[in-house]
Formats: C-alpha cells, sequence, structure tokens
C-alpha cells in the first residue's frame, strides 16, 4: 500500500487563492486535480494529517462542529475529483511526524512507501523528512510537486534516514 499523507492548508488551498469557506481558504480545484495526478498515477491511498482532520474526529464522535462542516466540504471536494480519505492521524503530537509515526505504527497494513505533502519544513518529520514533498503556502501544490511524489511513490521505498534527529 502506498500513502500520502497529506496536509491541506499550503497544499490544496493557500494564501489569496479566492476559494473560502465560511472565514477559512477553502481547496482550489486545481490543486485537488494535481493531487488526483498523483493518486491515479500511483494508487495510493490519502491519510489527512492536516488540522482539517479534527472535523472527522469531531463527526466520529457526533459533535456538530464547524471544523465538521469545513470536513464534509472537503471530502464532497474530492469526491468530485474520485478521491477519497482513507484515514487520519490521530491525536495531537505538536510534531507532525510523530503523528505520521504513530499512524504508521498502528497501521494494520504498514505502507510500502509514502510521501508527505506538507509546507511544514522538515524538521518536522524527524526521520521521515526525506519523504517529504514541500510546498508553499504562497503557492500550494504545484506540478512538479505532483511529478516528484508519484516519482517517489513509484520508487521501491527506502528505510527512514537515521541520521535526522527531532528538532
Amino acid at each position: 500500500m502506498k500513502i500520502v499523507f497529506l496536509d491541506v492548508d499550503g497544499v490544496l488551498n493557500y494564501r489569496g487563492c479566492g476559494s473560502y469557506y465560511g472565514s477559512v481558504y477553502f481547496v482550489a480545484k486545481e490543486k485537488i486535480q494535481l493531487l488526483a495526478e498523483i493518486i491515479y498515477a500511483t494508487d495510493a491511498k490519502i491519510v489527512l494529517t492536516s488540522t482539517w482532520r479534527y472535523g472527522a474526529m469531531d463527526l466520529a464522535l457526533g459533535t456538530e462542529s464547524f471544523e465538521a462542516d469545513l470536513y464534509v466540504a472537503l471530502t464532497g471536494a474530492l469526491e468530485e475529483y474520485g478521491l477519497e480519505i482513507y484515514d487520519y492521524t490521530g491525536e495531537d503530537k505538536e510534531i507532525r511526524g510523530l503523528e505520521i509515526e504513530s499512524w504508521i505504527a498502528g497501521a494494520e497494513k504498514k505502507p510500502e512507501t509514502f510521501v508527505i505533502l506538507d509546507d511544514l519544513d522538515a524538521g518536522q518529520f524527524g526521520q521521515y523528512g526525506n519523504s517529504l514533498v514541500q510546498t508553499d503556502f504562497w503557492t500550494g501544490l504545484e506540478e512538479y510537486h505532483a511529478e516528484l511524489a508519484i516519482q517517489m511513490l513509484n520508487e521501491k521505498s527506502e528505510e527512514p534516514r537515521a541520521d535526522i534527529v527531532w528538532e
């Protein structure tokens, strides 16, 4: 199984994108199209690492919230392109790499390879920094990011690098 660990802000939207849900930036269709290219070319599953996952958590608990509404809107936008969220990382550990590590440790089926699409710095991902395709909050996901992610997902997976330490 191949996994795309997906952030939303700075990946599927960007500063000034003009797409809003309430007062927050919403996803841009051209960014979802690029994500769809990655998923279709690699047959990867999407695991949401973004704080937008809190909406899924609220839904699971039956809690009504803006975050739950936002998550429903996100899943609807992804469905327009035939995409679905396979899973999401759990509790907030303040360092996204630890959240990914926890998800992998608890996964029934371990990923053979994965990429992380995020605008955070590599230091947030520790041993998984070499799996980061870093976007920029000013532009979001771009074609060259999609091409790199496809290449990384379709290559034979490497073990996480032990020389990178948590900051």
